[in-house]
């Protein structure tokens, strides 16, 4: 749902009428439309819904939090956990022109800024917070690189990605409740089978096999009229007999008896064969029903407006049985440190579809990175510092293999030896060193 200027405006004074002069941000989670923060006001928890743009724009409040089954993990979430997690709501607010809400956050004694904009379908956030290291406010914006040094600014900060007095004489509607937009999401998901086909398919194509059946089933007619006719020879060559559309190949009696007989043998054929496909499809419906509570949430995540960048100002790093996991801004990339630590780094942590690197026609350590953007030049980049860095060598560029870890398959007997499939190659320039990715 879209909500308009003054559809915000109105929730947000529904809240305001709830609301103290502050209350602790407990909880973040976030489904693939909408991002929630659970707070705590005396005697009861609220829940922040913000819609995560495209035809999800605006804010309602809501009693429920996120069920465990519709939550989805990615980067806007984890950004919003890190900054907003054990914080306190001192105000939600709106632009005077735009749909841009305002939440005022405090944390470590200062009054933090966040903000959502919703602009021609898309989602830009903006946060100017405080920074404990460095003792001064900073400013993050989404479309941007990096943080700049806050220039004590507000609404006036997304100025430069469209903001505009925006026409307001639509009147406020009544606005669909969060509960009903999680049902439909929730009915998505579960609609949404492992093969791509809906319930909504699955009950016509149910419809379709049992007319099919009803019709084959209906063989006996046909072999009764070929056991009390004798004269097929007089038939036209397109006849349509007890239902059956019948076309003959020939003009004979007894070879039309036989091309009758032929088609009663099909006929038995795929009786059998929509038996089974009916059954099929019953079994595809009944697991649809045992999915109300017990689903994957496969529905695409909405993400907004971000011009990632993987230095993080606190990167991640965890050592597991032969293998480091680091978690960047926008992704996770994991590298073998032994022939056995790379089989346990494609086993044990890589799954199916991420990406798994090597270089090329040189002994080197395998790499597999988990990441929701697609690869791009500075995805490549990143690796190949990593590359370079934990084969022990400077060189200035490296040639890099790579496919999904779907298509490898270990060698028997030979630790750290795969063979692959489907793979690609590229070439990437090493312009900065690992350390710069890390601070």
């Amino acid at each position: 749902m879209i909500q308009t200027y003054n559809d915000i405006a109105q929730e947000i004074q529904n809240f305001r009428r709830k609301f103290g002069e502050y209350a602790q941000i407990q909880k973040i989670f976030s489904s693939s439309q909408f991002l929630s923060l659970q707070i705590r006001l005396p005697g009861k928890s609220f829940y922040l819904y913000f819609g995560r743009g495209h035809q999800f724009e605006g804010f309602w409040l809501g009693e429920k939090q996120i069920e465990s089954a519709l939550r989805k993990r990615d980067q806007f979430l984890e950004y919003f956990r890190r900054y907003l997690s054990a914080s306190v709501l001192l105000n939600l607010d709106i632009d005077e022109k735009d749909r841009i809400i305002k939440i005022d956050y405090g944390r470590f004694g200062q009054t933090n800024r966040m903000f959502l904009f919703y602009k021609g379908r898309e989602l830009y956030f903006a946060n100017i917070y405080f920074d404990e290291k460095v003792k001064r406010f900073k400013t993050f914006y989404s479309w941007i690189k990096g943080t700049v040094d806050n220039e004590a600014v507000d609404y006036e900060l997304f100025d430069e990605v469209g903001r505009k007095d925006i026409d307001k004489s639509t009147p406020a509607r009544e606005v669909k409740c969060i509960d009903k937009l999680l049902k439909e999401e929730k009915e998505k998901a579960i609609n949404q089978l492992s093969s791509g086909k809906s319930k909504k398919f699955l009950v016509r194509k149910r419809k379709n096999i049992t007319n099919d059946i009803t019709q084959v089933n209906r063989w006996p007619e046909l072999q009764n009229f070929i056991q009390n006719n004798s004269d097929f020879d007089k038939l036209k060559r397109k006849e349509v007999i007890n239902g059956f559309k019948i076309s003959f190949k020939n003009s004979d009696h007894y070879k039309r008896q036989d091309e009758l007989y032929t088609k009663i043998k099909k006929l038995k054929k795929a009786q059998r064969i929509l038996s089974l496909r009916l059954s099929d499809t019953e079994d595809s419906l009944e697991k649809q029903k045992t999915q109300l509570n017990d689903f994957e949430n496969k529905l695409k995540t909405i993400k907004p407006i971000w011009a990632q960048s993987f230095k993080s100002e606190t990167t991640e790093v965890k050592t597991e049985n032969g293998y480091k996991v680091f978690s960047l801004d926008s992704m996770k990339l994991g590298v073998g440190l032994t022939a056995a630590g790379n089989d346990q780094l494609r086993k044990n942590w890589g799954s199916k579809e991420d990406i798994w690197f090597h270089a090329h026609g040189d002994k080197s350590p395998h790499i597999v990175i988990k990441s929701d953007r697609s690869l791009d030049m500075e995805v490549f980049e990143v690796v190949a510092a990593a590359m370079v860095h934990f084969m022990g060598t400077d060189r200035s560029d490296i040639n890099l293999l790579y496919c999904s870890v779907k298509s490898l398959k270990g060698v028997k007997g030979v630790q750290g030896s795969v063979t692959f499939k489907k793979e690609k190659y590229i070439n990437v320039i090493v312009k900065n060193d690992w350390s710069t990715f890390l601070n």
